[in-house]
């Protein structure tokens, strides 16, 4: 089973860096302005995370599919907090301000493209976690399985590590 894992308010806290508004454009200026290594520093595991390394530790593969631009620092993140993929796929480049749903449905096609699945095969194989309504509702309408992680009991999504 492929599991597709969301960043920010799924498996990592960086609520700090974030402002709470309606404005997309808005919030994601004031993201990378708070994008800094001592920032990113900051963010704290969430117990999704502990979840993501029990399936990949049971032999499924673990995608990462974020809006952030990921830099060094959030790369090192990553590694301190051990947290496995087998790949990341992010926002590039900076003055990108595409909304997360369409976002993350183009990276989805191009890592699709890139492995050479069909959407359908991904749509079949896979489950995402991402607490953004925006990514459940446009990914949800084009067939993927988008789970809201405030709703999911870690404890339930254990039991899918070992399936």
């Amino acid at each position: 089973m492929l599991y597709i894992y969301d960043l920010d308010g799924t498996v990592i806290d960086s609520s700090h860096r974030q402002l709470q508004t309606r404005d997309e454009t808005r919030a994601l200026a004031y993201w990378r302005a708070n994008n800094t290594p001592a920032r990113v520093a900051q963010d704290r595991p969430l117990p999704l995370l502990d979840t993501l390394k029990a399936q990949h530790k049971a032999g499924h593969t673990i995608v990462l599919c974020t809006s952030r631009i990921m830099g060094p620092a959030d790369y090192a993140w990553l590694w301190d907090h051990g947290v496995p993929y087998y790949r990341c796929l992010h926002r590039t480049p900076e003055h990108n301000t595409t909304p997360c749903g369409e976002l993350k449905h183009s990276l989805l096609l191009g890592l699709c493209d890139s492995l050479g699945w069909t959407w359908e095969w991904l749509c079949q194989n896979a489950a995402m976690l991402d607490d953004s309504q925006d990514v459940q509702k446009t990914l949800g309408a084009a067939g993927l399985i988008v789970l809201d992680p405030a709703i999911i009991e870690t404890s339930q999504m254990v039991w899918s590590a070992t399936r």
